[in-house]
């Protein structure tokens, strides 16, 4: 939404949110961009300069012709991970210069933290996406005039049509829900009172469901929290390590075996941080297919919505 098209000349872009721009020898923030757009110098504490604004435009043309983000992730852990599932792995030049690189690349002796979060299914298939961009094309084939195909600036003006404004409809509808939508409990234990409100552990329930106290509790955990966790048995891990290992070197291979070895037997159960009436109350929450659950793009709020206002 920061990002505006002419209106006398469709094909001149103009950026109109400069709250976290700096001058390049006076960089104020580490922590800027939004997740979708983030470059991986700032996800992974590497010096950043102009190149982090063309990776942002890079990332909203995609968007823009497909509709969907190029990178989803729902944390900067699978943001990183979306951007390395297309591009590979950062080189180690640049892994030496950075500074968190011990939060994304911990070696393998970290415990049960490398077990469980680095190996996980991807969530970006290149397959799929030309797929969607094929049927994209195709149903674009049927309701755009062939004369509009040859000219940009007149699709661009076409409205109906016009992605801009799809994209302002949808943000003007969740605005004004925000505002207006009322409070769907009468139950004291459920109304917060403003001058009670912690900026950082906010939940905004914009949904029909009606939050009690152990579910309004669980997210008021901004999502941060920790599940009483088995451990896990050296037959869940080996079938997926031993195919990696019989392409390295044989002393290597050794190596890393005893590492991961002694890794699942050193593991401690974690300690959770929720009650068991929260723990059921997550369980009810996951059940209802009507809601969506999601954290805001900055801050630690938590938005609660209606699955058709959000698909809408």
């Amino acid at each position: 939404e920061n990002i505006l098209i002419g209106l006398n000349n469709p094909s001149e872009l103009k950026v109109i949110d400069f709250g976290s721009s700096c001058f390049v020898n006076q960089k104020t923030y580490t922590y800027i961009q939004s997740r979708f757009y983030r470059a991986p110098e700032i996800i992974l504490g590497i010096s950043y300069g102009p190149p982090i604004d063309m990776w942002s435009l890079g990332c909203i043309l995609p968007e823009l012709y497909t509709g969907r983000p190029l990178f989803p992730g729902e944390n900067e852990n699978e943001q990183l991970a979306c951007i390395m599932e297309v591009l590979g792995l950062p080189s180690e030049l640049q892994l030496e210069k950075a500074s968190r690189r011990r939060v994304f690349f911990a070696a393998i002796t970290a415990t049960r933290v490398f077990l469980r979060e680095r190996i996980h299914k991807s969530t970006l298939n290149l397959e799929s996406l030309r797929s969607r961009i094929a049927n994209i094309d195709s149903a674009l084939s049927l309701i755009i005039p062939p004369e509009l195909k040859t000219n940009v600036n007149e699709f661009l003006k076409h409205r109906d049509n016009f992605y801009n404004q799809i994209t302002k409809r949808r943000q003007m509808r969740k605005f004004e829900q925000m505002f207006k939508h009322p409070s769907k409990s009468n139950n004291d234990e459920n109304k917060i009172k403003s001058k009670e409100l912690d900026i950082n552990k906010i939940v905004v329930n914009l949904s029909d469901r009606q939050l009690n106290q152990h579910e309004l509790s669980i997210l008021k955990k901004g999502l941060n929290f920790n599940m009483n966790r088995t451990r896990i048995s050296a037959s869940e891990i080996i079938p997926l390590i031993e195919p990696v290992l019989s392409n390295v070197p044989d002393d290597q291979a050794n190596s890393l075996r005893f590492k991961i070895a002694a890794a699942i037997l050193n593991q401690k159960p974690n300690t959770p941080n929720i009650s068991k009436e929260e723990t059921y109350a997550l369980k009810q929450l996951r059940k209802d297919r009507k809601i969506v659950i999601m954290k805001a793009d900055k801050g630690n709020t938590t938005v609660v919505m209606n699955n058709s206002d959000y698909e809408r």
